[in-house]
């Protein structure tokens, strides 16, 4: 039995063929990262907005419950490592003061 192979895949062996595929990815990172035009219409954006927010919602819930659990992680680490060490040796004042300061950026 004979797989069914889409042609483009099937030419991957014709020379120049990388090269093309470089370029098109090239220019799918170029329309990618680009800044999209202005809505014309303030309808249209606000339904866009509302779709979009609908859309990634779960995504952004997802990720805000692993920043906290990674979060909670690293201070349960941090004073269990307060707990064992002496003062005199311990960083841990300093590095929540850096924590701290980096997360007001």
């Amino acid at each position: 039995m004979k797989m069914a192979v889409p042609q483009r895949a099937a030419g991957v062996r014709t020379p120049g063929i990388l090269s093309a595929a470089a370029r098109e990815a090239g220019a799918s990172l170029v329309r990618n990262l680009s800044i999209p035009a202005p809505f014309s219409d303030p309808a249209l954006k606000a339904q866009f907005l509302e779709d979009h927010s609908q859309r990634f919602c779960a995504f952004r819930r997802a990720s805000a419950l692993l920043a906290l659990v990674i979060w909670t992680c690293f201070l349960w680490w941090d004073f269990s490592f307060v707990r064992s060490k002496r003062r005199s040796t311990c960083a841990w004042p300093t590095s929540l003061r850096c924590a701290l300061r980096a997360s007001r950026c």
